[in-house]
């Protein structure tokens, strides 16, 4: 079972009092006509507005690069790959204006060959581009960073690229195909002003890899593997917009499940939105902006900054006449300090706006669904991770 959980939080709290807190809202097509859909005459300041309408089709506009002014604005398009015996791999496309200089462009990734749950070997490669050095498509979807790039629109990705290292050299030629998936028109919007966003999106649920892999001018055996690839954005500083950000991801032979929460902050009257979506064989069958949350047999961390987090999980999530319902147990809880590696400095001023915690949970999870008229059970094994913020 495979875990995946952002590596964005850093970056975020460390940057986060330079964060803008009056941004303008995007000129990006897509966002406006999403902000147009919204009736704005009863929202307030602390208002959320997550996933309006159904899940909306979306297509290449939609991936694009924001490029919102914010200083706290940070998007990615991230590739997950994964086989049960041969190599994982992740790459990650990003623009941010975190820190110094806006529109700043990287790519970063990590290789594992394997072989059964044993790990042989480990390739990581990270670049950094400035807002000149990158460059992306105004028809289509076209990001450009160095030698790597990642293109296509939803249902349909490919990437390619070209990296090396103290640890040797890998180039890549992946391409994907299947069903892609949002909640709603996939944003949430906060404040009366709807100028704040997060928005995400699924560019690929769950697909055979169609790829080939170069390790040092080996020809890698990598076709076969399962892959998503995900797209998120947001100008929205994590400290400001939630206490505590859940998310689970994970796979059981065909069938895969995600569900995401973020738990707002004070400013936001502590409004949840969340998604709940389950696919089988590529094909998304049952998904809800409607869930009910129950929580018990609270864990303490002993160390850290002392939060608790639930041992016990119980999802209800409906759509119409359709039901699915997530019990999760966790067997082993591991805290972390997601700073502690931080220098001093840097250290100081990420805790001087939050003190973040991050669980990373191991579970056994049991679905119940329940979709025109028909009923299924699985189980599984798995792990994620809940974020504490304060």
């Amino acid at each position: 079972m495979k875990k995946i959980y952002p590596n964005w939080l850093v970056l975020v709290l460390f940057s986060a009092l330079l964060a803008c807190s009056s941004p303008q809202k995007t000129d990006h097509a897509s966002m406006q006509e999403a902000v147009g859909n919204i009736e704005t005459k009863s929202l307030t300041d602390a208002s959320v507005t997550a996933y309006q309408s159904t899940a909306d089709p979306f297509d290449a506009q939609d991936l694009r690069p924001l490029m919102d002014k914010a200083e706290a604005y940070v998007e990615k398009w991230e590739a997950v790959t994964y086989q049960d015996d041969g190599y994982d791999l992740k790459i990650k496309f990003e623009v941010a204006n975190l820190g110094f200089g806006d529109f700043k462009g990287r790519v970063s990734g990590r290789l594992r060959l394997r072989a059964a749950s044993e790990t042989l070997e480990t390739f990581e490669f990270d670049k950094k581009f400035s807002e000149s050095q990158w460059s992306y498509g105004k028809d289509g979807f076209r990001v450009t960073m160095g030698d790597w790039e990642i293109s296509g629109e939803p249902g349909a990705v490919k990437i390619t690229g070209t990296a090396s290292g103290e640890t040797g050299s890998l180039s890549f030629d992946y391409e994907l195909r299947g069903e892609a998936w949002r909640p709603g028109n996939g944003t949430a919007f906060f404040g009366r002003e709807l100028a704040f966003f997060f928005t995400n999106n699924i560019l690929i649920t769950q697909a055979e890899v169609h790829a080939t892999l170069v390790r040092d001018g080996k020809i890698l055996n990598s076709d076969g593997g399962v892959g998503f690839v995900d797209h998120y954005a947001t100008n929205l500083g994590a400290h400001v917009m939630a206490d505590r950000m859940v998310y689970l991801r994970d796979h059981e032979g065909d069938v895969f499940l995600e569900w995401r929460r973020n738990d707002t902050t004070a400013t936001y009257d502590h409004t949840p939105f969340e998604y709940f979506v389950v696919g089988y064989q590529g094909t998304v069958i049952f998904d809800s902006t409607d869930l009910t949350l129950n929580q018990g047999d609270f864990y303490t961390d002993p160390g850290n900054h002392g939060y608790s987090v639930p041992k016990k999980l119980h999802i209800e999530a409906k759509k119409g006449a359709d039901s699915a319902q997530l019990g999760i147990t966790v067997t082993h809880v591991n805290p972390k300090d997601p700073l502690a590696n931080l220098p001093a400095l840097e250290k100081a001023v990420a805790e001087s706006v939050a003190q973040p915690t991050s669980f990373d949970l191991k579970v056994d999870w049991r679905l119940d669904l329940e979709v025109l008229g028909e009923a299924a059970t699985v189980e599984g094994s798995g792990s994620f991770t809940i974020t504490v913020l304060r």
